[in-house]
């Protein structure tokens, strides 16, 4: 007796044809698919741009106006460090501040460079502050005698700095 072997196939007879039709198309993403979104994110992309530009001035007033105190702190240091006199020069016309022990230059910052800011005094010209070795400002060194003010501008955003006879800075 011949034996005779069926294959059983379960299931519609229409599912073999559609299982060869898939191993034969293609895979991927066609280019309209692609250009839109390319497109979605260059729209999402110009929105976050454009709120960003409206933060970023005033990112850059407090910026300078920390790094300006964090310059009062190393004069302070500096001078307590090495027992002379460190000075704080500021200069509104060129928007730089330095430090400076006798005749060296210790550091040199351009706010004008470096944040983008408009550095203004209250007293419109050149100040420096003089910290002595015990960490105070030599109220006989310094540039002036009741408090001043000094202010990063950029655009409408605006940080300042009041400086006291003894060298305190508090933030405004």
């Amino acid at each position: 007796m011949a034996r005779i072997s069926r294959k059983i196939h379960r299931g519609p007879p229409h599912r073999l044809n559609e299982r060869k039709e898939m191993k034969n198309r293609r895979s991927g993403f066609s280019i309209i698919e692609l250009v839109v979104v390319l497109m979605v994110g260059s729209v999402l992309t110009s929105i976050a741009m454009n709120s960003f530009n409206g933060i970023s001035p005033r990112f850059a007033t407090k910026g300078a106006q920390k790094t300006f105190m964090t310059m009062n702190a190393r004069a302070r240091a500096q001078a307590v460090e090495y027992g002379q006199t460190v000075q704080l020069n500021v200069d509104p016309v060129g928007d730089s501040v330095w430090l400076s022990r006798g005749d060296d230059i210790l550091e040199v910052l351009n706010f004008g460079k470096e944040f983008d800011v408009d550095l203004r005094t209250s007293t419109g010209s050149e100040l420096w502050v003089c910290m002595n070795a015990r960490g105070f400002a030599d109220s006989r060194c310094n540039s002036f005698s009741s408090p001043v003010t000094v202010s990063f501008l950029l655009a409408s955003d605006t940080a300042s700095v009041r400086i006291f006879s003894l060298g305190q800075m508090v933030a405004d």
